[in-house]
């Protein structure tokens, strides 16, 4: 896909055209129902996102980045993780989920390398009552995943590790 006109924030915060961007890619994901209650999943992708036509003023000259990545735009994506979901009883989940090496800055000069995060979740379903412990980012993992409204070195971490206790009753 070749895009236009996309809106970027500047190093002062303000926003700029960077005007051309090409973006290609493949996904593949497959999932395989071992039982009634078990299923394994994958996913991955390759990702190219570049820019086209772009001249990052850098604050002190103009860079032309034709051709560099777009920022926090990683090539590799993967996932897997296992399901295991009965409708009563102890049930589990646990996925592993991966992102690639990408770039910080414009220019490509500031390289962010990969992580991986798990997540799992734990239940026990009796009668109508399901209480479940589940747990993103166990591994922790705080790298910046999305640019800050305050310009192009600033950035959003990773939620760090969260535990959720549900409890649920089921009217049905």
């Amino acid at each position: 896909m070749r895009f236009s006109n996309l809106v970027v924030a500047t190093g002062s915060g303000t926003l700029a055209n960077a005007a051309g961007e090409k973006l290609r890619g493949i996904e593949l994901e497959t999932r395989y129902q071992v039982t009634a209650d078990l299923l394994l999943a994958a996913s991955a992708s390759y990702h190219d996102a570049q820019f086209t036509k772009y001249l990052f003023n850098d604050g002190e000259s103009s860079v032309d980045v034709a051709g560099k990545q777009l920022v926090l735009s990683p090539h590799v994506l993967a996932s897997a993780g296992f399901l295991y979901t009965p409708s009563q009883g102890f049930g589990s989940i646990f996925i592993a989920k991966y992102v690639g090496r990408r770039f910080l800055d414009e220019k490509n000069s500031a390289r962010q390398g990969g992580y991986t995060t798990l997540d799992a979740t734990l239940s026990d379903t009796f009668g109508r009552w399901r209480m479940t412990l589940e747990g993103t980012n166990l591994t922790d993992r705080r790298p910046p995943v999305s640019a800050s409204e305050f310009g192009s070195q600033s950035f959003y971490l990773l939620a760090g590790r969260m535990l959720w206790l549900r409890l649920a009753y089921h009217w049905r």
